[in-house]
């Protein structure tokens, strides 16, 4: 029994002289391994593709080695524990691999998924090949693309605190020299309010410091530990993991490895989809990004002048400021685009030799101030915007106040090109002229009326909800909606104080079109006899209900009806136009196709209820049956007032046309993500209120500290419950408390 221990005891004790004989050269192996890693590292600009993958199979293939050499030691040696151990720890080996091929395969999934992603959205810095890790890319891009947002952002307050600390220290006086005024002198400023725009700077600047620095930090994590160290700390964890010993902290390396170069990466990607869909509606990837129109680029001129012929030019900022001055000691129009200055002349430039007027200090007072402190989400017509700060009394009077030229409308450009062309003729003759909006245009609607009890202006101080006329009468206002105060009736009623008109620029009210059943308004007339823009009645049944059968014209009711109501008749013009334009189509097909509606007069292809049966029927007035004369080939007869409308965008139905879609045709594609996650801060600041470098920076909170914050919680969560499906069952301590 000794001797059989002595002999166990000897075979242990010549294995472990073997593992000690070969120690040197594996650790030779290890450090020639290891400077391998770190050099590729140094050198490659997308570590996790070109390292990961290799570093995780040598890492098997040394822990299979391991395994190998204690099965043949067993085997050799008759050691039967040992033998089974290496049997036991193989299959560990085996799930390891398993668990790399997985790995393996959503790695190339997710890489697959971002390069449809991007490809879409078009980012001009993106570009990901065959070999890379795009996720890194986007990473990195994303991150990086804050950073130079940030950056911007700071450079541009410290460039405000420069121009206001060059303002607030200018100073002017005077001294006397003479013995008779005692030597006295004064110094002053005409700016000392600069010195608290330098303070607004600062603070700012304090929270761009810090907000730099975090991004910056998230930078070094994403690009220098989780694409570099992460794929060290994988290795090492599947070969902990194969061993018993060590098998629970392998498993948790493992998971915090994944965590830290998979799903936290990951996280960044659903930031950047899901942060643009938050705030600008659900996405598709299949449909071509909008274009922003003209008309809604255009933004409130800080200054205007016109030019000898009239015409006017507005200054939007420096460059155009640049444009119409040229710089003097002694003309400096710096002053308009700092509001101290309330006019200006031009001095070579566009502007040479004319007025050029503020449109910040206009040097007209109202009992609220300057007309110039008009906010500028206020200054588009048709007032009010949708800043439900317009709306406010004080600001409706700096508004109304303020010159036209000051402020921006939203009518459609007419487009030059022919295709456009014809396609704004279309859509603006659609819909009748009787039935479409008159906006409200007028600059100023202060009517000089002032209600004595408030000293406001009896049309500005009316509610916007009873600022509506009727085509038909231009004097009418609604009354108040539901049950209602004294007060708000009165309100409702100084809206008849406010001027109508059939022309927008001249109307401070909507003037709506007619509504109502057709029927109802033109009880004598039947509806497939209301026929405009020329019908030929010698083509109708010559029993028609439609011909007076002693003059031989259109019966009186329905030309009446017509006159008064035209949105409730079908015009024989674009009957015509609809045949010509279907037979060109079906001629145009290989072989041509059939056309319609060949010998059915234009005055009766029609459709809808009532029609007498030589409408769809062959008859002596032509062959009108359904069969020759098929629907695409009629217009539907109008049940109600202008329900050709109902086909044409809202654009179209005001007079003149006016785009209402501004929002959404300029935020970013409808389809796809932002075409850069830098335009999340114009995205926000759009319905944000204060100062500009204030929006800009209240922009960037939500992407640079919120939803990093909900990255790494979620990243601890994932690593949590891998750690425990990989057998690491060590705790992370406090991460309960976290929730």
């Amino acid at each position: 029994m000794s001797g059989q221990r002595i002999r166990k005891g000897s075979v242990l004790a010549l294995a472990l002289l073997v593992l000690l004989l070969q120690m040197p050269a594996l650790h030779a192996q290890a450090v020639t391994t290891s400077q391998q890693f770190q050099n590729q590292v140094a050198g490659a600009a997308l570590d996790i593709a070109n390292n990961w993958q290799a570093l995780a199979i040598l890492a098997l293939m040394a822990s299979a080695a391991i395994v190998g050499i204690g099965y043949a030691v067993g085997r050799g040696f008759e050691i039967p524990e040992l033998e089974a151990w290496a049997a036991s720890e193989l299959s560990q080996i085996i799930v390891n691999a398993v668990i790399i091929a997985v790995l393996l395969a959503a790695m190339i999934f997710i890489d697959g998924l971002v390069v449809a992603m991007v490809s879409e959205s078009q980012l001009p810095t993106f570009t990901c090949t065959a070999g890379q890790s795009c996720l890194q890319l986007l990473t990195d891009n994303y991150l990086s693309d804050y950073v130079n947002a940030s950056e911007a952002g700071a450079e541009n307050v410290l460039q405000n605190n420069v121009a206001a600390a060059e303002v607030a220290n200018r100073r002017f006086g005077g001294y006397c020299t003479s013995i008779y005024c005692l030597e006295a002198g004064y110094s002053m400023t005409d700016a000392g309010e600069k010195v608290l725009d330098q303070d607004y700077y600062a603070i700012i600047f304090e929270y761009y410091s810090s907000l730099l620095s975090f991004l910056q930090a998230q930078l070094f994590f994403v690009h220098d530990i989780a694409f570099k160290m992460a794929p060290v700390v994988l290795a090492i964890g599947i070969v902990g993991r194969s061993f018993f010993p060590t098998r629970k902290i392998g498993g948790l390396l493992m998971a915090v490895a994944i965590g830290a170069m998979l799903f936290f990466p990951l996280m960044y990607l659903f930031d950047w989809v899901t942060l643009d869909t938050t705030l600008t509606g659900d996405k598709d990837m299949d449909s071509t990004p909008s274009t922003c129109p003209a008309e809604c680029a255009r933004i409130p001129p800080i200054a205007y002048y016109y030019y000898n012929n009239g015409v006017l030019g507005t200054i939007n900022d420096s460059s155009d400021m640049a444009a119409a001055f040229v710089y003097t000691d002694t003309n400096d129009p710096d002053g308009l685009l700092n509001g101290s200055m309330v006019s200006a002349t031009g001095s070579n430039g566009t502007a040479m030799g004319q007025t050029v007027t503020s449109c910040i200090n206009t040097g007209v007072m109202t009992t609220y101030g300057d007309a110039g402190l008009c906010p500028q989400t206020c200054r588009v017509l048709p007032y009010p915007s949708g800043d439900p700060g317009c709306a406010m009394i004080a600001n409706q009077t700096l508004c109304a106040l303020l010159a036209p030229e000051c402020k921006i409308n939203r009518i459609i450009t007419v487009p030059t090109d022919t295709a456009g062309y014809a396609q704004y003729v279309a859509l603006t003759s659609t819909c009748p002229e009787s039935c479409k909006v008159v906006p409200p245009m007028k600059s100023n609607c202060t009517n000089g009326t002032i209600d004595p009890a408030t000293g406001n202006d009896t049309c500005l101080e009316s509610r916007f909800d009873c600022r509506i006329a009727d085509l038909n009468n231009l004097s009418a206002r609604p009354a108040p909606a539901g049950s209602s105060t004294s007060s708000e009736a009165e309100l409702c009623a100084d809206a008849s104080s406010c001027v109508a008109s059939l022309v927008a620029n001249q109307s401070c009210v909507y003037v709506m079109p007619e509504q109502g059943i057709c029927d109802d308004l033109c009880p004598a007339c039947p509806a497939y006899c209301r026929l405009d823009g020329g019908p030929n009645l010698n083509d109708l049944p010559p029993d028609s209900a439609c011909i007076n059968s002693t003059s031989g014209t259109l019966i009186a009711a329905c030309t009446a009806c017509i006159a008064d109501h035209d949105s409730c008749a079908v015009n024989v013009t674009a009957i015509t136009a609809l045949k010509t334009e279907l037979d060109a189509d079906a001629l145009a097909q290989s072989p041509p196709g059939q056309t319609g509606c060949d010998s059915c007069p234009a005055e009766m292809r029609l459709t809808g209820s009532d029609l007498p049966s030589e409408y769809t029927s062959q008859s002596a007035s032509g062959d009108c049956s359904l069969d020759d004369c098929p629907a695409q080939y009629r217009l539907q007869l109008p049940s109600s007032t202008c329900e050709a409308c109902l086909s044409v965008p809202e654009t179209y139905t005001y007079d003149p046309p006016l785009q209402t879609d501004c929002g959404s045709l300029c935020g970013p594609p409808q389809n796809v993500p932002a075409a850069s996650p830098q335009e999340f801060e114009a995205i926000g600041a759009s319905g944000m209120v204060g100062k500009p470098e204030m929006q800009s920076l209240a922009a960037l909170m939500l992407p640079a500290y919120v939803l990093p914050l909900f990255n790494i919680v979620a990243t601890l969560v994932f690593i949590l419950s891998l750690s425990a499906l990989l057998g690491g069952d060590i705790e992370i301590p406090g991460l309960s408390k976290v929730f």
